[in-house]
């Protein structure tokens, strides 16, 4: 007869992350008037921005410092290491046509 099958290991929780709108964190004013521009300028022209690789308490800050830009709304997503700000604006507009990708594949033409 074998022996019981070994219990299954428990697998350690994953650390909850904080939300960063709830954090009280000291300002720093070269981080706000960045963070201010680049909302502006996703509200005006209607892009979508991601700022990715900070840590929590400056995600605090960023989302302190536009917290009033009108035409934009500001979250915090992903986990651990991915988790990004994302400035979505109101209106999304779209990309231009020259700024497009072909449809067409140019690789036929690089053969012969």
């Amino acid at each position: 007869m074998k022996g019981a099958p070994a219990p299954a290991k428990a697998v350690p929780a994953r650390p909850v992350e904080a939300d960063e709108r709830t954090l009280d964190v000291v300002e720093e004013p070269s981080l706000r008037e960045a963070a201010r521009v680049l909302a502006e300028k996703s509200a005006s022209l209607g892009r979508t921005y991601a700022l990715v690789t900070m840590k929590s308490e400056d995600r605090a800050r960023v989302l302190k410092a536009v917290g009033e830009v009108p035409g934009l709304k500001v979250s915090c997503e992903g986990e651990g290491r991915n988790r990004r700000v994302v400035f979505t604006p109101d209106k999304l507009a779209p990309l231009p046509k020259r700024s497009m990708l072909p449809a067409d594949d140019d690789e036929d033409d690089l053969e012969g």
